[in-house]
Order: C-alpha cells, then sequence, then structure tokens
C-alpha cells in the first residue's frame, strides 16, 4: 500500500504536551514532532488503522474467478478508481462492475461477473482510495493515548528517531494491549474460487 498524499497528525505537539504535563517551550519542539510521527506510524502498522484520511494506492495480482478482495486496513472512505492491466494496456473498470462494502468494519471490493480479466495468468489490479479514520473520534481515543504513550517513552529514554529507519525499541505494556485489542485483521477466503487478497 502506498502513500500518495500527506499523512495527517492524529496527536499534536499541544496534546502531547498537555497530556504528558510538559512545560511550553521547555523541550526541542522537531525531536518531539519526530517521537509522533513514528509512534502514529507503528500504531497504525501495528494495528491496520490509519489514524486520519489519506489517498492510497493498493496493487495486487487478480487471479481468475476473483469476486471478492478484502482491504489490508480499516476504514476505507471511497473508492476512486481500480484499473486493470491487460495485455492491451490499463484500462480503468466502469464503477458498475465494482462495489465498495463494510467499508468502517471489513472494507472489501466485490466485483461483478466478468468484471477482471479470465485468463489463466493472474493480472495486476490497481486501486485508488482514500483509507483512515476520522482521529477525533471517540473510537480511536485508545490509538490516540497509546501514540503518546509510545512517544513519551522514547522520549523518557533519549530514544532519538531519524528517518523510517528508527528502531523503536520495547513498547510498555499498556501500549502493547492497546495495540492488540484495537488490531484489524484481514478477512480471507479461500475456497470457490474467492480470495482474500
Amino acid at each position: 500500500m502506498r502513500v500518495l498524499g500527506p499523512v495527517p497528525g492524529a496527536v499534536s505537539l499541544a496534546e502531547f504536551k498537555r497530556a504528558t504535563h510538559m512545560d511550553e517551550g521547555t523541550e526541542d519542539d522537531a525531536a518531539l514532532a519526530a517521537c509522533l510521527a513514528a509512534a502514529q506510524s507503528l500504531v497504525e502498522q501495528a494495528t491496520n488503522r490509519p489514524l486520519g484520511p489519506r489517498e492510497v494506492e493498493i496493487t495486487l495480482e487478480a487471479g481468475p474467478g476473483l469476486r471478492r478482495w478484502w482491504f489490508p486496513c480499516a476504514p476505507v472512505v471511497a473508492v476512486a478508481q481500480v484499473v486493470v492491466e491487460t495485455a492491451t494496456g490499463a484500462q480503468a473498470l466502469d464503477p458498475a462492475r465494482w462495489r465498495l462494502r463494510l467499508a468502517h468494519d471489513e472494507p472489501r471490493l466485490d466485483f461483478a461477473a466478468g468484471a477482471l480479466p479470465s485468463s489463466a495468468a493472474p493480472c495486476p489490479v490497481t486501486i485508488t482510495a482514500t483509507v483512515g479514520a476520522d482521529p477525533e473520534s471517540p473510537a480511536l481515543l485508545p490509538l490516540r493515548q497509546a501514540i503518546v504513550l509510545i512517544a513519551r517513552d522514547w522520549h523518557a529514554a533519549g530514544i532519538t528517531i531519524a528517518g523510517e529507519a528508527a528502531s523503536p525499541g520495547a513498547l510498555s505494556f499498556g501500549a502493547r494491549a492497546m495495540l492488540r485489542h484495537a488490531r484489524y485483521l484481514r478477512p480471507r477466503v479461500m475456497a470457490c474460487g474467492l480470495s482474500g487478497g
């Protein structure tokens, strides 16, 4: 899954400082912002729940007879287009040939019969969609709290976040429990020609 635009922050610096009783102006805001961004990335990856809407592009190999495909994350706000790569080139599927279902709980695309090529070899399908929940939603409060806990622990331990390759270290029991409880697991169906992707 490739993010096409900016990722909104789920916890602002001011919110983090209030939650941790940190005095304004006494800390390196750039370092704190890096901690918050890295903690949010970890929370989103661990739970498969993007915090804040963003546009993404997902490419899958669609086997013959594929009629149902589940997204790797939840929720899905909208699907902009579905493009199929065929021997004659890329072709956008008519929106009448696919439908987004259960967008909030178990988001999936249902394809009409014959919507995808019936060749024996899998064909690449690229889906452009907007995913992610409103970070202000009360349902996401535990995940926002997990971001605060993780960033606070990293900051207190003096862990420097230097880009995406930073090692997050061990998580506290409370943060691990929040992530485990909120994790979205993608359904998979491997019978009757259907695949969870």
